[in-house]
């Protein structure tokens, strides 16, 4: 692995886990992947995250911090790690956005890997649907990506919760998709992914219960 300044638990990449397909999961939805690190940044309210990844990888390297924008950012260097890194997201280069595509995974960690997803480029929130002139309020979530991404992730979700959401729709004239999920579909997945998780992004298991009341 050679020689490196601070001390890594290069054994969280090697075991299976919870936590190594949650990580995965955000690092694909909002992690740097150059040649030589990866490269995640939160804001200051979102920090307790970065400490647990540094804890489970390595827990002596400082986080940087960035006082324009009150941002930290956790850097991981090594070129075999993120060479394997690649080539599980399918990539050729480094231009994630366009070329990650949904992974190979264990079915028992797929919602880890989803949850990771959707707390780094995800939107929790709630719509309003009509019936007959009543209004009703439910839970929505928006997932961000590419096509062949979002509808990869799609059918595995399929396997797990039953619903008919097949829409992958791009967003105005980027060159974005977003994958929607609305009222008791999302209300369920929404329970799948964040009851009795050990690892989330604090801010979004709390919106994910408020908006959902699933558990």
């Amino acid at each position: 692995m050679g020689t490196y300044k601070y001390k890594y638990n290069w054994n969280f990449f090697n075991k299976q886990s919870e936590e190594l397909y949650y990580f995965l999961g955000f690092i694909a939805a909002d992690g740097y992947i150059s040649n030589n690190e990866i490269e995640i940044g939160l804001n200051e309210s979102d920090k307790d995250l970065l400490d647990k990844f540094k804890i489970l990888i390595c827990p002596d390297k400082p986080l940087y911090k960035k006082d324009k924008t009150h941002a930290y950012v956790l850097k991981i260097s090594c070129k075999n790690k993120i060479s394997h890194l690649k080539k599980f997201f399918s990539m050729t280069t480094n231009k994630k956005a366009e070329e990650i595509r949904f992974p190979n995974i264990p079915c028992k960690y797929v919602k880890d890997f989803i949850r990771g997803y959707v707390d780094g480029d995800g939107c929790i929130d709630t719509t309003k649907g009509y019936y007959k002139n009543n209004i009703y309020i439910g839970p929505r979530i928006r997932i961000l990506g590419n096509y062949d991404f979002l509808k990869e992730m799609n059918k595995s979700i399929k396997k797990t919760i039953n619903h008919n959401t097949n829409a992958v729709r791009k967003k105005s004239n980027e060159n974005v998709y977003c994958l929607t999920y609305n009222f008791s579909t999302a209300k369920k997945i929404l329970k799948w992914l964040y009851k009795d998780c050990s690892i989330c992004l604090q801010r979004k298991y709390d919106r994910a219960k408020k908006c959902s009341k699933a558990w």
